[in-house]
C-alpha cells in the first residue's frame, strides 16, 4: 500500500512539474485581433477564472506537501512515536480527513482545467462546475474545521514532549518544497480556503453577463457563506476543555518502575470525566499518607503520583483499577485524617507551599508542648496543696514527689488523681446498664488465663415467684431499649458516613489490596462518590452479557431421599447432609425422559454424585452416594465418572435412566485403576471416551468406542486397537477437537496427539507441542486454542507448529477458564471476569 502511495505522488509531482513549465499568462498566449475583439468586462472574467484555475493547483501542491512531507513520513516511522495505536491516534487528531479535501481538489482542478482546453481561448460557463465542487466542499470541511483546534494543540503538546517529533518537524521543514512554512501553516491552510475561494468566485460573478452562469455563482456564494458559519461554529464547540486535557494526559501518564517508565496507552473511545488532588494511604503502607493525583476515564480509575521534571508534570501511575472491577466502601475511617501532618487542607495545597504547612504545624506543636508543660506545673502545685491539706508532712513530700514525676512523664502515661478518679467514675455510672450478669474485675488470686469472672445473681425463693414477671417486663424494657440503641446508632452511622472525607476503594479481584483516599472537603467525596458510582453503573449496564443468577448456595442443607427427585420437597422418607459439602466438578447435560427434555447439571463431591434442574426450579438430590466422583460427563444415555477409592482412580459408566428414577443402578466398568484424566467427545463422528493411564514410567493415551452389540451390562464399550504414548510429563486434562487429542500439562505445556497418524514403535515419538510452560487450563474453538495461566490467555493455532501467539491479560488471578463463544470466562476465587476474544476487551465482571 506505501509503494502504491510513493509512485501515485511521484506521478503528481511530475504532472505539478510539467504544467509549472508549461504555465504562462493566459492572456499572453491570445492573439491580438482576437483579444481586441473581445469586451474588457469578458477579459476580467477570463482574468478571474484564470486566476482561480492558478490558485486551485497551488492550493493542491500545498495538500500534497502535508501528505508526503508530514503525514505519510509520521504514519509509517515506529521511532517518532512507539505506540502503533497512539501514533494512529495522533495522525487522525493532527491530520483529520484532509485525503478527503485533496481528492475533491485534485478532482475539481483536473474537471476545470479539461473545460479550458475544449473550450479555446475563452472559457465559457463554469458556474455549474463550481456549484457542484461547493457542494462536495460542505461537510468535508466542516468536519476539518471542528478538528483543527484540536488538532494545533496535539501538535504542541507533542512538539514539546517528544524531542523525537522536534527533530522530525525540523528535518522535514528544511526541504526546499516547504518553503520553511512549517506543519502549522500546511494545517490552517484548509481552514482559510473557502474565504479565499469565496473572493474568488465574487470576482468571476462580477464580471459575468450570462444569466445562468450568475444563478450558480450566486448559489454558491450562499453556500459558502453558510458553510464558514457552520466551520466557525464547530471549531468552538468541539473544542472541550476535557479533550484538551486528555490529549495532554495521554502524553503524560507513565507506568513502570522508576528506571524503565513506559508511556500508558490510553483506549481511543475514553474519555476523561474527572481528576483531582487526594491524600492516598494504601494497605501496605496505611501510616504513609502520600499525595495522588486521581484520573477517572471512562474506563478506568487511575491512581498516580505527581512528579515535575524540566516543567514537565508526568504522573506515575500508582494503580489502574478498571471500572468493572472497581469497588468502593464509602464506610472507611478517617485514618488518613488522624495520621496524616496536615489534614485539613492539605488535599489541593501546591507543592511549594507544604514546606511552610511543615514548618507552621512544627512551630504550633513547640507552642502546645510548652502550654501542656505550663498546665501541668500549675496541676501539680494544686494537687500538692490539696494533698498537704488533708496528710502528714511525710506523706506530703512523698506525694510531692510523686507529682513530680507525673509531671516529666508523657501526658498519656499520667496517673489518675482523686479528682480524675471521681470523673471517671460518673461516666463508668452514666453508662452502667442493668443485667442478669455482672463481670467484676479478676482478683489477684484468679489465675492469668481468665482476666474476668462472671457472677450471677442468686434469687431468694420468694423472689423465684415473681421471677417470671420480672424477666418478662425486664425482657420487654430490654428489647424497646435495643430497638432505641439500634435507632439511634444507625443515626449516628449515617452521621458518620455523611461527615467523613475518605473513600475507600480497591480491585474486585484483590479485594485486600484497599486504598483509601482523603478529599479536601465531604462534599468532594461525596460528589466523587455518586460520580464514580455512576460511572460504574452505566458501564455495567452497557457491557452486560450474562445474568448472574445462583441456583445454588451449598449442598449442605438440600435433601436426598427420592421425594425431592420428583421437585416435591414433602417426601417422608427425604434426608439432608451434613457438615460442608465441597464440589470438586459439574457438568450440564440432557436427560430425555418419555420425549420430554430436562436441562440438568451435575455435581461431584466426595460424599457422590448430586443432580439438579440447570434453571434451579429444585434443588439438587444425591443421585448416586458413597461416590468420591472427581469428574463427571455424558455420552449418550451414558453417565462416565471418575471415582476414587482407596487412592484408586476408577472409571465407571452408569446408566441414566435408573438413576433419574431412583431405581437399582446399573453400572458398567471402564477401568479399574490408574485413571488420571478422561474425556468424552466424538472422532471421525464416532463418539468416543478417551482416557489417559500410568503404566510403570510411562503414561498412555486409550480409547473406548460404544459395543454395537453388548452380551452383558459389562461389555457397553470396547478398547481401540491401538493405544498411544503421551510425551508430555505430569498431564492433568485431555480433549478433543477436529479428530485429534490434546494433552495439557499443569507444569510442561499442550501437547497434540494425532490419532489417525502411524503411532512410533519407539518409546519416546516426536511429540507435537502446542505450548510450552505452565499453564491453568486450556480451551478450543473453531480451529483455534486458549492456553491460560493466572495472568494472561494465549490464543495460538492448534495445528500450526509455529504459529504466533496473542497475549490477553487478565485483571484477576484465573484459576479455571472457559469460552462461550466470542466470549472467554475466566473464574477467580473473588471474580468471574468475562472477555471479547476478538477483541481482546473486558466486557464485564461477575461477583462470585
Amino acid at each position: 500500500m506505501s509503494s502504491l502511495l510513493h509512485i501515485c505522488n511521484e506521478q503528481q509531482q511530475q504532472q505539478q512539474q510539467e504544467r509549472r513549465v508549461s504555465q504562462k499568462d493566459w492572456i499572453s498566449i491570445i492573439p491580438a485581433h482576437v483579444r481586441d475583439s473581445i469586451s474588457r468586462k469578458e477579459l476580467k472574467r477570463q482574468a478571474g477564472i484564470a486566476e482561480l484555475l492558478s490558485t486551485e493547483q497551488n492550493y493542491g501542491h500545498d495538500l500534497d506537501i502535508l501528505h508526503r512531507i508530514y503525514a505519510l513520513p509520521l504514519l509509517e516511522s515506529n521511532e517518532i512515536i512507539e505506540n502503533p495505536s497512539r501514533r494512529q491516534r495522533f495522525y487522525n487528531n493532527v491530520f483529520g480527513n484532509y485525503l478527503d479535501i485533496t481528492h475533491l481538489h485534485h478532482s475539481f482542478y483536473q474537471r476545470l482545467a479539461s473545460h479550458n482546453r475544449h473550450s479555446g481561448f475563452f472559457m465559457g460557463r463554469v458556474g455549474t462546475i463550481i456549484l457542484q465542487h461547493v457542494t462536495n466542499l460542505i461537510e468535508p470541511y466542516i468536519q476539518y474545521a471542528s478538528n483543527h483546534v484540536k488538532a494545533i494543540y496535539c501538535m504542541t503538546i507533542e512538539h514539546k514532549n517528544n524531542p523525537q517529533f522536534a527533530s522530525f518537524l525540523e528535518s522535514q521543514n528544511t526541504k526546499k518544497c516547504t518553503r520553511r512554512l512549517g506543519l502549522r501553516h500546511y494545517l490552517t491552510s484548509p481552514t482559510l480556503w473557502i474565504g479565499k475561494l469565496k473572493l474568488l468566485i465574487e470576482a468571476i460573478l462580477k464580471n459575468t453577463v450570462d444569466d445562468a452562469d450568475k444563478l450558480s455563482l450566486k448559489a454558491t456564494l450562499a453556500i459558502l457563506h453558510d458553510t464558514l458559519c457552520r466551520m466557525n461554529s464547530s471549531a468552538t464547540a468541539n473544542s472541550s476543555p476535557e479533550d484538551f486535557r486528555f490529549e495532554e494526559l495521554s502524553t503524560s501518564i507513565y507506568y513502570g518502575q522508576q528506571a524503565e517508565l513506559h508511556l500508558l496507552p490510553l483506549p481511543d473511545s475514553c474519555k476523561l470525566i474527572k481528576e483531582e488532588a487526594v491524600w492516598l494511604a494504601r494497605s501496605t503502607h496505611p501510616l504513609q499518607p502520600s499525595l495522588c493525583h486521581l484520573l477517572l476515564f471512562s474506563h478506568a480509575l487511575i491512581l498516580t503520583h505527581p512528579k515535575v521534571t524540566n516543567g514537565k508534570t508526568e504522573y506515575i501511575v500508582i494503580q489502574s483499577i478498571p471500572i468493572q472491577m472497581l469497588f468502593i466502601d464509602s464506610n472507611a475511617s478517617s485514618m488518613i485524617r488522624r495520621i496524616s501532618f496536615a489534614s485539613t487542607s492539605m488535599v489541593s495545597t501546591p507543592f511549594h507551599l507544604i514546606n511552610n504547612l511543615c514548618r507552621q504545624k512544627s512551630l504550633n506543636s513547640e507552642a502546645s508542648s510548652s502550654s501542656d508543660s505550663a498546665d501541668n506545673a500549675e496541676l501539680a502545685n494544686k494537687t500538692s496543696t490539696l494533698l498537704g491539706r488533708s496528710n502528714t508532712t511525710g506523706a506530703t513530700k512523698i506525694c510531692q514527689r510523686h507529682v513530680r514525676t507525673v509531671v516529666l512523664s508523657d501526658r498519656k502515661n499520667r496517673v489518675l488523681l482523686p479528682f480524675h478518679i471521681k470523673t471517671k467514675l460518673s461516666k463508668i455510672k452514666s453508662n452502667f446498664r442493668w443485667s442478669n450478669s455482672v463481670s467484676v474485675p479478676a482478683s489477684p488470686t484468679t489465675p492469668a488465663e481468665s482476666t474476668e469472672v462472671s457472677v450471677a445473681r442468686r434469687d431468694s425463693a420468694p423472689a423465684l415467684l415473681f421471677s417470671k414477671g420480672k424477666e418478662e417486663q425486664l425482657d420487654t424494657g430490654l428489647s424497646l431499649y435495643q430497638q432505641r440503641k439500634q435507632k439511634e446508632q444507625q443515626q449516628s452511622r449515617q452521621q458518620q458516613q455523611q461527615q467523613r472525607r475518605t473513600l475507600k476503594i480497591s480491585h474486585k479481584a484483590f479485594p485486600e489490596n484497599s486504598s483509601k483516599l482523603e478529599f479536601l472537603t465531604r462534599s468532594d467525596r461525596l460528589a466523587w462518590e455518586n460520580l464514580v458510582r455512576s460511572t460504574c453503573l452505566a458501564m455495567e449496564k452497557e457491557s452486560q452479557v450474562f445474568k448472574n443468577k445462583i441456583i445454588l448456595k451449598s449442598l449442605s442443607d438440600t435433601p436426598t431421599g427420592s421425594q425431592q427427585r420428583n421437585g416435591n420437597g414433602n417426601g417422608a422418607h427425604t434426608t439432608h447432609a451434613t457438615g460442608n459439602i465441597r464440589i470438586r466438578c459439574a457438568y450440564a447435560f440432557v436427560y430425555s425422559d418419555k420425549d420430554k427434555r430436562k436441562h440438568l447439571v451435575g455435581f461431584g463431591t466426595p460424599d457422590g454424585l448430586w443432580v439438579g434442574f440447570r434453571d434451579g426450579s429444585a434443588p439438587p438430590y444425591l443421585a448416586l452416594p458413597h461416590a468420591n466422583v472427581q469428574k463427571i460427563a455424558a455420552l449418550s444415555d451414558k453417565l462416565i465418572v471418575q471415582v476414587q477409592e482407596n487412592k484408586q482412580h476408577m472409571l465407571i459408566a452408569y446408566n441414566m435412566k435408573p438413576l433419574m428414577d431412583d431405581q437399582q443402578v446399573d453400572w458398567c466398568m471402564i477401568k479399574r485403576s490408574s485413571v488420571i484424566c478422561f474425556t468424552v467427545g466424538q472422532i471421525r463422528s464416532q463418539p468416543v471416551i478417551v482416557y489417559l493411564t500410568k503404566r510403570l514410567q510411562t503414561t498412555w493415551l486409550v480409547i473406548i468406542v460404544q459395543n454395537e452389540k453388548p452380551y452383558s451390562k459389562n461389555h457397553w464399550f470396547k478398547k481401540y486397537n491401538t493405544e498411544y504414548l503421551v510425551s508430555v510429563k505430569e498431564p492433568s486434562e485431555v480433549q478433543i477437537m477436529s479428530d485429534a487429542v490434546f494433552v495439557r500439562s499443569e507444569r510442561y505445556g499442550v501437547e497434540r496427539v494425532d490419532i489417525f497418524q502411524e503411532p512410533s514403535a519407539i518409546l519416546n515419538p516426536m511429540p507435537h507441542w502446542v505450548f510450552l510452560g505452565a499453564s491453568t487450563g486450556l480451551v478450543t474453538y473453531k480451529d483455534k486454542g486458549i492456553v491460560c495461566d493466572s495472568q494472561h490467555a494465549y490464543s495460538t493455532s492448534l495445528f500450526e507448529s509455529n504459529a504466533s501467539l496473542v497475549k490477553i491479560k487478565f485483571e484477576c488471578q484465573a484459576q479455571q477458564v472457559a469460552v462461550v463463544y466470542p466470549f472467554l470466562i475466566a473464574f477467580s476465587p473473588s471474580v468471574i471476569e468475562v472477555r471479547n476474544i476478538e477483541t481482546v476487551s473486558a466486557l464485564t465482571c461477575l461477583p462470585v
